[in-house]
């Protein structure tokens, strides 16, 4: 394993105002999925970033002055980022009303090389075939209404560029064979669905209409890198117009399953077709719309309609109304006033039977949804909304079928949820000064912490509401337990509640290190503790940080623990080389 360190050094001496200026950080720092080159921003305060892109294993640096937002491409062989207008040069142009555009960069590592796009509004690279999109905003002197505008598609192998017009949202497949977008066109001529087979060029119209095209989303949106292969197939995407009587658009849910093989399917959820929505609710734009992770439903949310009532110009609001027995109190109301009126229900709708779910409701506004393909968590706060707390917000915890949506009650006033496995099966949450686990699949909450001889809790929080637990490090790789904070220690605590574990023999406690775990593996979901792992260590009262290996069944070992600052280590994907910065 390398290891590669950035170290600022620090002098003795007395410091003044004037050294203000001279003093700067390290931001967004990132490593080739090789391990052999590195970039990062030095942001001196109040400066300009410079943009620092080096090569680890040879004497070849570039520096790009005003840059940020640096990406390497899957294969290592070129980076990606945006430059902006200097501190100065943006006062400048906001003191002439002018706006600041920013500019895409790619260059090819090897040779130099670089070519730019202007007046950028998003950019991405795609994996698999390296290509680099560039969505350009329209220029100052373009005064048209329709949102569409110019998408620069860039091959990054032999430079072709493609440049599609009325582009308003567009989002690679992740293994990057397949390019999505949607066209909102003057006069909507042209606007529909689009896909574009990177390979071959070929372009597909998948639908098209006189309405809005929004909200486009593949399946494997949040999918691990291992299933990039099985998904990537099907999209889902709004389409919708506003109307004159109504206060918002009236939308409909496309689905597109199987692109591009023989088993195509192209399903239109219309606000009429759905069984079970509830009357005057519409499909809203103002969530997102995303995939189970089986893909077999799609999830978006829902609104009450709301007539327009034309008032007099005369007639202009200037209380506000409200009553002692309102949920919340009025600062809460006017403060949340603009997240209210976006707020939408989650719902279901399964691709195969066609059955919509109506999942979150007035009780239970908050579904949490996982990597569960049939049960996520709902939150009802009602209960307790009159209750005086301080820096909590508690909750009844339901089971939430995502394919009917029927709920069971699991627990109880909780006030700390500490969140799920990473496969969504398990969930975790402090009632008490104890530890629970929900397993969703048969509803059973098991006490976790029952068998430790300590608390979890963190009794010396000075607060006046329920103690805070310690944390969560992360769930094991057999599905057996859990990896949780103590003050300094870290315990392993199994998921039936038989066996707690301090895995760091109790070394923590008695030097006063707090250990946290860190992962040196980028697609590493659970924590496997068959191998060595890698912990954070920080010292109570010397303040020194580093690092320290635990081997199975043994006690921390030190790698380095010094009097300064380190930060959270990056590894390669594809290489044992890590880089960190030290202060």
């Amino acid at each position: 394993m390398t290891l590669a360190c950035l170290a600022a050094i620090s002098q003795q001496k007395a410091l003044t105002i004037k050294d203000y200026p001279k003093w700067s950080r390290i931001v967004t720092p990132t490593i080739s999925n090789d391990g052999k080159w590195f970039a990062y921003a030095h942001r001196p305060n109040g400066g300009d970033d410079t943009l620092i892109i080096k090569n680890l294993d040879a004497e070849k640096q570039y520096k790009v002055k005003f840059a940020q937002s640096p990406r390497f491409s899957e294969d290592s062989k070129w980076v990606t980022y945006t430059t902006k207008p200097s501190k100065e040069e943006d006062k400048k142009l906001k003191k002439n009303k002018k706006p600041a555009f920013n500019t895409a960069w790619v260059m090819n590592l090897e040779t130099g090389e670089k070519s730019a796009v202007e007046r950028v509004e998003s950019s991405t690279l795609s994996a698999g075939l390296n290509y680099f999109a560039v969505l350009r905003k329209k220029p100052t002197e373009d005064n048209s209404k329709h949102e569409g505008k110019d998408l620069i598609l860039r091959k990054l192998a032999d430079g072709t560029i493609t440049n599609i017009g009325n582009v308003s949202n567009y989002a690679f497949n992740k293994k990057g064979t397949l390019l999505a977008y949607t066209v909102d066109a003057d006069g909507k001529s042209g606007n529909g669905v689009y896909l574009l087979t990177l390979a071959t060029g070929e372009l597909k119209t998948l639908d098209t209409d006189t309405l809005k095209y929004e909200k486009i989303s593949w399946d494997d949106d949040n999918a691990l890198r291992k299933d990039w292969a099985l998904k990537g197939k099907s999209l889902a995407v709004l389409k919708g117009s506003a109307r004159d009587t109504t206060l918002h658009k009236i939308n409909s849910l496309v689905v597109f399953t199987n692109v591009g093989t023989p088993a195509y399917k192209k399903q239109i959820f219309t606000t009429q077709s759905l069984n079970a929505l509830p009357k005057e609710m519409i499909i809203s734009e103002n969530r997102e719309v995303s995939f189970s992770e089986d893909g077999t439903s799609v999830f978006f949310g829902i609104r009450q309609q709301e007539q327009k009532i034309k008032m007099s110009k005369d007639t202009v609001a200037n209380v506000d109304v409200w009553h002692w027995k309102d949920d919340y109190i009025q600062s809460v109301q006017m403060r949340r006033a603009e997240q209210n009126k976006k707020f939408t229900f989650l719902c279901a709708v399964d691709l195969n039977t066609e059955n919509f779910s109506k999942l979150a409701d007035e009780s239970l506004r908050q579904i949490i949804t996982s990597r569960h393909s049939i049960y996520a968590v709902g939150r009802d706060e009602k209960p307790y909304l009159n209750d005086v707390n301080w820096g909590v917000s508690p909750a009844d915890l339901y089971r939430i079928n995502l394919k009917d949506g029927s709920r069971q009650l699991f627990a109880k006033n909780v006030n700390r949820p500490l969140g799920g496995s990473p496969d969504g099966r398990y969930y975790l949450y402090q009632l008490d000064s104890s530890l629970y686990v929900v397993d969703l699949t048969s509803n059973k909450v098991t006490n976790v912490s029952k068998a430790a001889p300590v608390k979890f809790m963190n009794m010396e929080h000075p607060y006046p509401h329920e103690k805070p637990p310690f944390g969560v490090e992360g769930w094991i790789k057999d599905g057996k337990g859990v990896i949780v904070n103590h003050k300094y220690d870290l315990w392993l605590l199994a998921l039936d509640g038989s066996k707690a574990t301090n895995l760091t023999g109790g070394l923590g406690d008695k030097q006063e290190i707090h250990f946290t775990y860190v992962s040196l593996d980028p697609l590493e979901e659970f924590v496997d503790l068959k191998k060595p792992i890698t912990l954070y260590a920080y010292g109570e009262w010397t303040k020194k940080t580093g690092f320290y290996s635990l081997a199975p069944g043994k006690t921390p070992v030190a790698i380095i623990y010094e009097d300064r600052a380190f930060s959270t280590p990056l590894k390669a994907l594809n290489a044992d080389r890590i880089v960190f910065n030290s202060q």
